[in-house]
């Protein structure tokens, strides 16, 4: 599958949220937030409001950068919602849907409660430590608490 953005920007608005967030959670990477930020986008079952306006921001990214090891699912995730939303293949549609559902996400996450942003960097954390992706850290997690 491609990306549909190769080079991923973000407005003004959510740099200054990332910023906080960066602050807030000590999570060091912008890619590792607008990442998070995307996939509560998805998770969201309303379509995002078409972003009006430029990525007008300093931050830049690939999308090798943005997805990391996980680009695969985040691909494959990004097509089913786009399906089940009706979006075109047209790659222009496409890359505005990503960039609708990335500044969402952002947004979201600048309006989550201190306990989520503390489960992010645990689970940041755990990641780590266990030299895993998050979704798979998540998993171990949910397993060990049943």
């Amino acid at each position: 599958m491609k990306p549909p953005l190769e080079s991923i920007g973000v407005s003004h608005r959510s740099r200054e949220i990332l910023i906080t967030l960066k602050r807030r959670t000590g999570i060091a990477n912008w890619n590792v937030i607008c990442r998070w930020g995307f996939c509560d986008s998805l998770a969201n079952q309303n379509r995002p409001v078409p972003v009006v306006g430029q990525a007008d921001s300093n931050i830049d990214m690939s999308w090798d950068t943005f997805a990391g090891e996980i680009s695969e699912p985040l691909l494959a995730a990004f097509e089913v919602r786009a399906a089940k939303d009706g979006v075109s293949k047209d790659k222009h549609e496409r890359a505005a849907y990503f960039r609708s559902h990335l500044e969402r996400g952002i947004k979201q996450l600048q309006n989550e409660s201190p306990q989520a942003a503390e489960a992010m960097v645990v689970l940041q954390a755990l990641a780590d430590y266990h030299r895993v992706t998050v979704p798979t850290a998540a998993t171990r997690l949910y397993e060990q608490s049943i």
